[in-house]
């Protein structure tokens, strides 16, 4: 009788381990790099791999590469890795127009069709600032990243594509917007767009690792990207066409640079060499609200913040679901964070996230060293709680409505319950119409299923493994969520088990 009590108080501790979602503690006053470092150390030992800079009052704290590269050669990364910055890309993109308007060469409120021939009656009053501000209603996208589409053909490709919104009326993250401005940007310089980015941002700021073809690197220089073991390989080896990405992620996306090149970046934006001070005002500018409730802005090429410090933070990220890269500027206090990842479900965003927590001195978790079970005959014993048989914790929550997602049929009950958990920034990564497309493929490829365990891998993060019922494969499903309530699901990778 008295074991059986102990088993049960053991069970309970772990169970109260297992979904303890007030872990959060600030670290003891060491100096700030330790912290850092002590963090990332947590982060690799994890599956964590990419490239983080960190710098404050103008001065570099950090700079450091973490895990390869390269895993068949054992090449490590440094900080003078070369990674995609992928939606990044949209500020230098910005940058470049502006550039063009400072030469005389163009006005942000010129119409696109001052620029385009045949333009539809739908899209005539699309502007320039429409386009820049992805206010012009075309969808996020509308064709693979790597068809090597040429400008001509994705032009055509974009005046046939039917709008979501009426030019000017809302916010819609848009690849599309920004392609067609890297086309104008080509035309209006008579120059190709990546040899006018060249030209006239990134040699300017002593950007010489920056770009897509132009830069000298060596094949050692290019980060692999990994989607469990898979070597999906670098934005390279993918179809390209000659001079570049094709068009449907040239201008967009899929600019390739280092920490060392991105911080030259952030330094010149400083300055006035690259852009003057109205340019940056209009860069820079909170033109328009990402989505009708959202906290943040968009400015040309940038998000726009406010933070509970009532500071201006001006960041965008990027990522392919295998690639990601985060830029963050807190120009009010001088605390820069740049971070790369090569390794899919563990994204950089997640760790410039923590560590800008780590530099304001905010509450913050240290991933878990390892990571806690819970078995089917636990799920049943804490069932009751959650359909699923998972604890009502936040993290048990979450995962529950994430099978539920899996689990249920009906495009309706999908987006509303992707709107209602996902934070804005994960949907925004793609568009939610492509990430409901995504769920639909997963729901028809797996069918019904059931759940085999549970496994919490940090305090707000955990795995779920599953197995169909009508294919019999197994499928692991990690999520990340928000540290802040109401703890938003802001990552989710979908693997099948080899």
């Amino acid at each position: 009788m008295i074991l059986k009590k102990i088993n049960i108080y053991i069970l309970f501790i772990f169970l109260a381990a297992f979904f303890l979602e007030s872990s959060t503690t600030k670290r003891k006053n060491s100096p700030l790099k330790e912290k850092v470092e002590e963090y990332m150390g947590r982060s690799v030992e994890t599956g964590f791999t990419g490239s983080l800079l960190v710098a404050k009052g103008g001065k570099l704290i950090l700079s450091k590469g973490y895990g390869l590269a390269d895993k068949r050669n054992n090449i490590p990364i440094t900080s003078q890795t070369v990674f995609t910055t992928g939606s990044i890309t949209k500020q230098f993109t910005a940058a470049a127009i502006l550039k063009l308007q400072m030469m005389g060469k163009l006005k942000v409120n010129d119409l696109m069709s001052k620029y385009f021939p045949d333009v539809p009656d739908d899209k005539k009053n699309i502007t320039l600032h429409h386009l820049l501000t992805h206010t012009a209603g075309f969808p996020g996208a509308i064709g693979n990243d790597f068809d090597p589409v040429s400008a001509e053909e994705f032009l055509k490709l974009a005046m046939k594509t039917r709008l979501k919104r009426k030019p000017g009326d809302e916010y819609e993250y848009s690849n599309v917007g920004y392609s067609l401005l890297g086309i104008i940007v080509e035309k209006v310089s008579g120059k190709g767009y990546e040899r006018f980015l060249r030209d006239y941002l990134f040699i300017p700021a002593g950007m010489k690792k920056t770009g897509y073809l132009l830069p000298k690197w060596k094949k050692e220089d290019l980060a692999h990207g990994y989607r469990g073991k898979k070597d999906w390989g670098t934005l390279r080896d993918h179809p390209w066409c000659k001079d570049g990405p094709g068009w449907h992620l040239r201008g967009n996306g899929g600019i390739m640079s280092t920490l060392g090149d991105m911080y030259k970046w952030h330094l010149a934006l400083l300055g006035n060499k690259i852009l003057n001070k109205e340019a940056k005002k209009v860069l820079y500018k909170p033109h328009v609200r990402e989505g009708r409730d959202a906290p943040s802005f968009y400015g040309y090429g940038w998000a726009i913040f406010k933070t509970s410090r009532n500071t201006r933070l001006i960041a965008h990220n990027g990522g392919n679901m295998v690639f990601a890269a985060d830029f963050q500027r807190f120009l009010d206090e001088d605390v820069v964070i740049i971070a790369f990842s090569n390794t899919a479900g563990k994204p950089a965003f997640r760790i410039s996230e923590i560590v800008a927590r780590i530099v304001f001195n905010e509450p913050y978790s240290l991933p878990l060293k390892e990571p806690i079970k819970l078995s089917p005959e636990e799920m049943k014993k804490s069932s009751g709680e959650s359909d699923w048989g998972l604890p009502h914790s936040t993290t048990g929550q979450k995962a529950s409505i994430i099978l539920d997602i899996l689990y249920k049929t009906g495009t309706e009950f999908t987006e509303e319950a992707v709107n209602k958990s996902f934070n804005r920034t994960f949907i925004k990564k793609g568009s939610l119409e492509d990430f409901l497309k995504k769920i639909q493929k997963y729901k028809a490829e797996i069918g019904e299923f059931r759940l085999l365990g549970a496994m919490k891998t940090g305090p707000f993060s955990a795995r779920l493994k599953i197995q169909s019922k009508k294919t019999q494969k197994f499928y692991m499903v990690k999520f990340q969520l928000e540290e802040q309530t109401p703890n938003l699901i802001s990552e989710l990778n979908i693997e099948e088990e080899e």
